[in-house]
C-alpha cells in the first residue's frame, strides 16, 4: 500500500498511459497548427497550395481518428482488466474514466474534422471545376465582355473573326 513506486492505473500498464497521453499532446499540438493554417488560409493565393493544406488536415484527422479509436479500445480493455487489489483506496478511478471518455468523444470530434474538410476539398473541386472553366470557356470564346459597348476597333475585330 506504501509504495513509493507510480503505476500507471490501467491494470499497470505503463504503455496505456504513454499512448493516450501520446494521442492526446499530439493531437492538441497538431489542433493548433491546423487552427493557424485555417486562420491563414484566405491568405494562400494557390489553388495548388490550398488544395495541398486541405489534403494535409483530412489525411491527418482520418489517421488521428483511428489513432483514438485505437486509444479508446486499448484503454478500455486494459481498465477492464483492472483488478481493484491494484487501487486500494480507488485513487485515479475517475480520471480514469474520465481518459476513455476523452477517447470516445475526440472519435467523434476527428470524424466531425474530417467531414468538414472533406466537404471543402469536394466545394473547392466543385467550384474549380464548375465556374473556373465556365469563366475560362467564355473569356477564349469572346474576348471582351458582353456587355461592354463595341467600338470601332473591336467591331472590326468582329468582322475579322467571322
Amino acid at each position: 500500500m506504501g509504495s513509493e513506486r507510480l503505476h500507471c492505473v490501467f491494470n499497470k500498464n505503463a504503455d496505456a498511459c504513454n499512448y493516450g497521453v501520446f494521442v492526446g499532446l499530439v493531437g492538441l499540438l497538431a489542433c493548433s497548427f491546423f487552427f493557424m493554417l485555417d486562420y491563414k488560409f484566405s491568405s494562400i493565393s494557390s489553388i495548388k497550395d490550398r488544395k495541398k493544406a486541405v489534403m494535409l488536415e483530412i489525411g491527418f484527422s482520418g489517421f488521428w481518428t483511428f489513432l483514438y479509436f485505437v486509444s479508446f479500445c486499448f484503454l478500455a480493455n486494459q481498465w477492464s482488466r483492472t483488478k481493484k487489489e491494484d487501487l486500494p483506496l480507488n485513487q485515479g478511478a475517475d480520471a480514469a474514466r474520465a481518459a476513455i471518455a476523452f477517447s470516445f468523444f475526440s472519435i467523434i470530434t476527428w470524424v466531425r474534422i474530417f467531414l468538414i474538410q472533406s466537404k471543402i476539398y469536394w466545394r473547392g473541386i466543385q467550384y474549380f471545376c464548375k465556374n473556373r472553366l465556365h469563366e475560362f470557356a467564355w473569356s477564349v470564346l469572346v474576348p471582351f465582355s458582353p456587355s461592354s459597348r463595341l467600338t470601332g476597333s473591336k467591331s472590326k475585330q468582329i468582322r475579322k473573326l467571322k
